[in-house]
């Protein structure tokens, strides 16, 4: 299933089958325009089913400003409310270059792969 957010993001959940937690596959980019819209998507996500670990793939994503990685910031914040955490996987290298000019880098994971981040969340 893909829920399409809008201007060019879209993301493709994969719920696990134990402890809160849900992989989303994010697919093309985020921005200023688009990144309220997936605030609002991911917090109804979080809220409703009351994730508390989420990996993000980025293994699609083609660019997310600064707009987009305060989004992330926000989102961790509602996650470790329930002492949870949100880590990222298959990000390419221009990301976490984002991350650190925006002062979150040391906020969160980020792992090579999908699974290297499962293993080490223990899921």
């Amino acid at each position: 299933m893909k829920i399409k957010v809008e201007n060019g993001l879209e993301i493709v959940p994969t719920e696990l089958s134990f402890n809160h937690s849900i992989i989303m596959a994010l697919i093309g980019w985020m921005d200023n325009i688009n990144g309220p819209i997936f605030e609002k998507s991911m917090s109804f996500i979080i809220d409703e089913k009351e994730y508390n670990t989420i990996i993000f793939d980025l293994n699609q994503v083609e660019y997310i400003n600064s707009g987009g990685i305060r989004i992330f910031g926000l989102l961790l914040k509602k996650v470790q409310k329930s002492h949870g955490e949100i880590v990222f996987a298959n990000v390419s290298d221009k990301v976490p270059d984002v991350f650190k000019e925006m002062g979150f880098f040391n906020f969160f994971k980020f792992f090579g792969t999908v699974e290297e981040a499962l293993k080490a969340l223990n899921l």
